[in-house]
């Protein structure tokens, strides 16, 4: 999967660690980049990444244009290799604007961009089968989401599901599922009768539909 999020080192834009700020700061002038990679003479290393905001506070300070770019190299581990996983590459990308993807000779190959990510992770949350969302609040107990998958698939099928936990509470835990039909009221009361049943304090039950909330919303059943 990593190598169809990969844009290849012939479709980008890199500066080889002999170039100097100038010539990075002419690159950053004529384009949207907030970073470029750096590579060797030869092309095929990864040296490591040239900041706009960088060249433009040296720039500021008075500073000499004609230094090398490696004089602010930074991310200089930044990178996976092409066999990388998912879950690697995330963790790696963070809130950098791109990693490197480096081969199994450590040739540079490309660059995953953080847009890219982004998009992918959109992509597989607006699922063109998935057109609504139920968000289910629990007390985190064991096999909560097993339980309302159970119940929701007796109706209708789950496109994806996603689990949030934003604020690590260790009884808490929210799960949100995608699915095609809108779920019938008889699901639903299902639904919050288990959680009576099971002492849970599941406190959110609410149905979206793409681009605007139901009519209908789960929310408002009587409990």
């Amino acid at each position: 999967m990593l190598a169809t999020l990969i844009k290849p080192r012939d479709a980008l834009t890199t500066v080889s660690e002999n170039a100097t700020l100038q010539d990075a700061l002419d690159i950053f002038d004529n384009s949207n980049f907030r970073a470029i990679p750096i590579l060797d003479e030869s092309g095929q290393l990864f040296r490591g990444a040239i900041y706009k905001m960088h060249i433009y506070r040296h720039q500021v300070d008075g500073g000499r244009m004609d230094l090398p770019v490696t004089t602010y190299m930074r991310n200089m581990t930044k990178f996976v290799g092409i066999e990388a996983t998912f879950f690697e590459m995330f963790f790696t990308l963070r809130d950098l604007p791109f990693i490197s993807v480096l081969d199994k000779e450590n040739h540079f190959v490309g660059i995953v961009t953080h847009s890219r990510m982004m998009r992918l992770m959109a992509d597989s949350w607006q699922t063109d089968e998935g057109r609504y969302t139920l968000t289910l609040v629990t007390d985190g107990e064991r096999g909560s989401l097993e339980k309302a998958a159970k119940i929701i698939t007796r109706y209708t099928q789950i496109a994806s599901s996603m689990t949030l936990n934003p604020d690590n509470n260790p009884v808490r835990c929210e799960f949100s599922l995608r699915y095609r039909t809108r779920l019938m009221r008889e699901c639903c009361q299902r639904l919050l009768t288990c959680c009576r049943a099971r002492a849970s304090t599941w406190s959110r039950l609410k149905t979206y539909q793409k681009h605007h909330i139901c009519k209908q919303k789960a929310a408002n059943l009587p409990i």
